[in-house]
């Protein structure tokens, strides 16, 4: 009845004090009517439990993985009262974690349950594609979709692909999926590897995808004439460069990922130019700290 007449405050949560229920009313309610049916309690201001959810920032404060969001150690000084907020202003999320960072051989994520399921399992969707992703197992980034995209585009029909760091496979299946191609998708986590073969039998792809459990610094080795290595592996990828030169074919490119500040992106060109690189383009593709971004820098191999 109150809400028919337009009398409660919707800004405000209606709690209970004691033996009553505080319904917090419009200014502009028609009090006499009130009065006749309910005990009118007056507060000074208002009441403190609103029902406004805290701003949140995207970037540097949380990711959303399907229905799981991860948030960023230090990023907020009281993570447990960020992550009620995602879960009541964020419907579909089950789980919030907080990344105390990444650890172990396969570089997996140190996750803490803040609120929630608990489940680290979950349906990501991207591009039009579908991924299963288990962010406690196998290493994944969703900020990196725009620039799956943008290198799947580039990619020319019958190319001959190595994707040396593939994770459960986004690289891969987002340029299968767009083109007709041959893509050798390496990684050394068993859980990854067993996640990629589930998400390219979930998703249409044209191309061919073929999944390799191993270190990819000995696979690579058995590979030669490629026409593109991608090397997704911003902390070292540059220990893997002079491999993935010499998998290429003269022409062919290299799609790399690297976490640089200014001057280390400078250095990093004057190592590509004498290692036999042509540098075609680069772009940041997100901010790493305040002095670090992950660069995406494109490059061609100009020697024989």
């Amino acid at each position: 009845m109150l809400r028919n007449m337009n009398a409660v405050n919707s800004g405000f949560k209606i709690i209970t004090e004691g033996d009553n229920v505080l319904i917090p009313i419009n200014e502009k309610a028609t009090l006499p009517v009130l009065h006749a049916q309910y005990r009118i309690l007056k507060r000074e201001g208002n009441p403190d439990v609103s029902r406004t959810i805290m701003p949140l920032k995207f970037s540097g404060s949380y990711d959303l993985i399907g229905n799981i969001a991860i948030m960023k150690k230090g990023d907020q000084e009281d993570p447990y009262v960020l992550a009620r907020n995602i879960l009541e202003s964020k419907k579909n999320v089950k789980s919030v974690f907080l990344d105390r960072g990444v650890r172990g051989e396969f570089r997996t994520r140190d996750l803490e349950l803040i609120c929630g399921e608990g489940t680290t399992r979950t349906i990501y969707r991207e591009n039009g594609l579908r991924f299963v992703v288990d962010v406690g197992n196998a290493y994944f980034s969703p900020r990196l979709a725009t620039e799956r995209y943008i290198v799947a585009k580039s990619v020319h029909e019958g190319e001959r692909i190595v994707d040396m760091f593939a994770g459960v496979g986004p690289f891969s299946i987002t340029i299968a999926n767009m083109k007709k191609c041959e893509i050798h998708a390496f990684d050394s986590n068993p859980a990854a590897v067993d996640l990629m073969k589930e998400n390219i039998g979930m998703n249409k792809i044209k191309g061919e995808i073929f999944p390799h459990l191993g270190d990819a610094s000995e696979l690579i080795v058995g590979y030669s004439g490629m026409d593109r290595v991608i090397m997704n592996l911003p902390h070292t990828s540059f220990s893997f460069i002079e491999k993935a030169y010499a998998a290429l074919k003269k022409g062919g490119f290299v799609n790399y990922y690297e976490i640089l500040d200014s001057a280390g992106l400078e250095e990093r060109m004057e190592k590509f130019r004498e290692i036999g690189f042509e540098m075609r383009n680069k772009r940041i593709v997100h901010g790493y700290s305040k002095f670090l971004n992950v660069y995406s820098i494109e490059l061609v191999r100009t020697l024989g």
